[in-house]
């Protein structure tokens, strides 16, 4: 358990660091840079239609380790190219194509390896608590690591949190390279090719509420919403300083390292379940609706994102133990490959709307709404089966 908690710290930590870089980059460096963004998360959402197919090979043949290995190499070199070619906008819009192909099938192959270590842990406290503690510090990790930016920029202004990135991406291979060596992991499995040929449609039966799947398919929208946004805010409203946008991403994962903490260690029993859920929406309700008429101010954003953080985190962390409990580590993989796909076209409507009218910040937080009415409609759904049933709330 150990190498996979340290090793998505650390690989989390090195994609903040290198979105926001990327973002600042596209934003600051060419003309029109709000529509160089909508270019930039285009492409990042676009390999989701690209690579479901290739994760539904991959999980069946392949040791989730060594794939996660293999494709933090790949982020490196393109890395090193970014930092080479950093004045061809094309270019950097193709790298950041590949990029994202990576970034996916990576994100499904972490939450197979989750879902395997989970299967294999029969305290069911222990298991809540792996579950909470590790998404917890990997997604507050993805949003701590642009605070790395600012300090890398003071290195080399341009190149710096690139380099910081790199180092990150390093460690990480590492650390998965011991684990497979210590758990004597071979490269090619053909452990779940029996349930290569299942269905989506028959996999999301398994599962307690199709709205567990609508909640899939929109957390990639609301992270990407995310990294378009605050930049887009940092540089309208709040002065242009880089260093604003990232406490402003540092708060949103305070807010999810906190309500892992509090699933983790003191609420678990109340709030693994449908009264959990509500109040998680409600609070995400709340501080979004709030967020609309406090732009300007960076010290109420703050709080604002932070509670919106504590929101997301939370409900995400109670999905993830329906995932497990009803799924294996391949249909976990399948269906969060396929759930990224239906996002795509999601993330590019509202994407494009924004960058269209940045000054206008309605579209994303539109987003978020959707995300937050699916979780507060799964609630109402799981309070009205009784306790007795085969849910475990």
């Amino acid at each position: 358990m150990l190498p996979y908690f340290l090793a998505s710290i650390f690989y989390r930590l090195s994609n903040g660091c290198l979105i926001l870089a990327f973002s600042w980059l596209m934003l600051n460096a060419f003309i029109d840079g709000e529509k160089k963004l909508f270019w930039i998360i285009l492409t990042s959402f676009l390999p989701a239609l690209i690579v479901a197919p290739i994760i539904n090979f991959i999980s069946n043949y392949f040791n989730v380790i060594y794939i996660i290995v293999f494709g933090c190499l790949c982020i490196k070199l393109s890395v090193i190219l970014i930092i080479i070619f950093n004045n061809y906008l094309y270019l950097l819009v193709s790298l950041n194509l590949f990029l994202w192909c990576i970034f996916f099938v990576l994100e499904s192959s972490w939450e197979a390896w989750f879902t395997e270590i989970s299967k294999s842990i029969r305290d069911d406290k222990i298991k809540q608590k792996f579950n909470s503690m590790t998404l917890t510090c990997s997604q507050a990790a993805l949003m701590i690591g642009p605070l790395l930016v600012s300090p890398g920029m003071r290195i080399n202004s341009k190149y710096g949190p690139f380099y910081i990135s790199i180092i990150l991406y390093f460690v990480t291979i590492l650390l998965l390279i011991y684990s497979g060596f210590i758990n004597n992991k071979k490269f090619i499995i053909k452990n779940f090719s029996n349930e290569k040929n299942i269905s989506i449609k028959s996999i999301i039966n398994k599962l307690p509420s199709i709205n567990i799947f609508l909640i899939l398919i929109l957390i990639w929208p609301v992270l990407g919403m995310i990294n378009m946004m605050l930049p887009i805010i940092g540089k309208n409203r709040l002065g242009g300083k880089v260093e604003y946008v990232a406490y402003l991403d540092f708060s949103i994962g305070l807010g999810m390292a906190i309500s892992g903490i509090l699933l983790s260690f003191f609420a678990a029993k109340y709030f693994f379940n449908y009264k959990g859920l509500s109040v998680l929406s409600i609070l995400g309700f709340l501080s979004i609706t709030s967020f609309c008429l406090f732009f300007n101010n960076l010290y109420i954003l703050f709080i604002l994102i932070f509670l919106f953080g504590m929101s997301f985190g939370g409900i995400r962390i109670i999905i993830r133990k329906y995932l497990v409990d009803f799924l294996t580590p391949s249909e976990v993989a399948k269906l969060i490959g396929s759930a990224n796909a239906i996002g795509f076209p999601v993330v590019t409507l509202f994407s494009y709307l924004y960058s269209t009218s940045s000054k206008s910040e309605l579209f994303p937080l539109l987003v978020f709404i959707m995300f937050i009415l699916f979780a507060f409609i799964f609630s109402y759904n799981l309070g009205r089966k009784s306790e007795n049933n085969i849910f475990k709330n």
